[in-house]
């Protein structure tokens, strides 16, 4: 009886504790954002990456290399199916400092920390339902009234739009430029609001060399971005950046002198352009070179060696076209198509530096493209429900070269998915 009493009176002491707890506070305005999502997803052929589609190889081989062993199939014989919640994410914004000049800081990460795919780690499974957080956007943000700065890691200025899709790249290397890179970046308004100025320093992401040295970081100089945008009954924008990655005469050399530079560049357009109230159409188009990288373009490759000897920024042009309809609040169906094309008379008289290109035969693709179709239904306003066919074609036109007889890889996936956005 007497533990009783105790236990009774040590509960009565907690509960002020308990009841000051809940009062505390954020000393500035915190908001909580994110959703959770969970993909479903068949595909009929083998892809690259794993819970996610980039690319589809060659249908006529059973690996990148080489040929069919006796118990093996063909890659376009290949059919999976998955399930993954790690594009799942969250993030703070939290506004405050003081009076004067209005201060936000961003933090979002999402579980994709240990990589895109489950078989990049010995233990396929541990990544799967035990994903580690990644970094997405963080921030630093000062807003005057008709201008801000943003200092930290963020969407590029180029290319700002994307297409809507349950695959998680959201276009990359199908014709959508653009990623999340560390900038100091200045924004302008005129017009009131309607006309947007921006100009960023961002950080060079290039190829990593022998001792972990980077191409674009050896430049000496950042990359620039710059991007003017109007918005009002329609939006349009005109964005693009240039850069220089500087890269050792000898690629594997730990002590090779440098001095070849590369440039880097882009000039990209996109659109929004509402009919009536139900339908819509977006886009972007961009023509550039040295591409590769975080700008997810030229299909993993910088530059070419040519016959003299000159390293030569690899061109590539591409874009994409969404539709969408909504024919009533709930429901919105989308169509798209998106392309990257590589130069092909460069590939054909040049060759990729081996060790810089990615190890998807990306030496031997001319060009890689889509076409969406997506129904997406909102049961209430923070859970929806989405379907998605998309079909990645991956033209190996160059193929012959390397002494392969590759047909192009056709993938079909199908995709269906649980949102719930808070």
């Amino acid at each position: 009886m007497k533990r009783f009493v105790f236990v009774l009176v040590a509960l009565a002491l907690c509960l002020p504790a308990v009841s000051a707890q809940a009062e505390v506070k954020s000393k500035y305005n915190v908001d909580f954002y994110g959703y959770v999502k969970l993909d479903a997803f068949y595909e009929d052929a083998y892809a690259i990456m794993d819970n996610f589609a980039l690319y589809a190889p060659p249908g006529n081989t059973c690996g990148l290399y080489g040929s069919c062993n006796s118990h093996e199939m063909e890659n376009d014989e290949r059919d999976s199916f998955g399930m993954t919640a790690r594009q799942s994410r969250f993030g703070f914004l939290i506004t405050g400092g003081g009076e004067g000049l209005t201060t936000r800081g961003r933090i979002e990460v999402d579980f994709y920390g240990t990589g895109v795919t489950r078989s990049a780690s010995a233990n396929q499974d541990v990544e799967e339902n035990k994903g580690l957080l990644m970094l997405r956007r963080a921030t630093v943000e000062i807003i005057g009234d008709n201008w801000e700065i943003l200092a930290g890691n963020e969407w590029m200025v180029v290319s700002p739009i994307f297409p809507m899709t349950n695959n998680y790249p959201y276009g990359a290397d199908v014709g959508n430029l653009g990623y999340r890179t560390p900038q100091i970046r200045f924004t302008g308004y005129m017009l009131d609001k309607k006309l947007t100025f921006q100009v960023a320093a961002t950080n060079k992401m290039g190829d990593v060399e022998a001792l972990d040295i980077d191409t674009g970081r050896m430049s000496g100089v950042p990359t620039w971005e710059a991007g003017v945008i109007y918005k009002d009954a329609f939006t349009l924008g005109l964005t693009g950046h240039y850069g220089i990655e500087e890269v050792r005469t000898t690629r594997h050399g730990a002590f090779g002198e440098y001095g070849s530079e590369v440039e880097s560049w882009s000039g990209n357009v996109h659109v929004i352009v509402p009919i009536g109230d139900m339908v819509s159409v977006s886009g972007e188009y961009y023509q550039g070179a040295n591409l590769d990288g975080w700008y997810t373009g030229g299909q993993g490759n910088g530059w070419v060696v040519t016959e003299d000897g000159d390293r030569e920024a690899l061109e590539s042009t591409g874009g994409w076209v969404q539709l969408k309809v909504s024919p009533m609040k709930e429901l919105a169906i989308y169509a798209a198509y998106g392309l990257d094309d590589v130069n092909d008379d460069q590939l054909k008289d040049g060759v990729v530096e081996p060790g810089y290109a990615n190890a998807v035969g990306n030496t031997r693709i001319t060009k890689n493209s889509f076409y969406s179709a997506m129904v997406d239904y909102s049961i209430n306003p923070a859970t929806k429900v989405s379907l998605e066919w998309m079909q990645i074609t991956t033209e190996f036109d160059l193929a012959d070269r390397a002494g392969s007889d590759w047909d192009d890889g056709v993938l079909n996936r199908y995709t269906l998915s649980f949102w719930y956005m808070f």
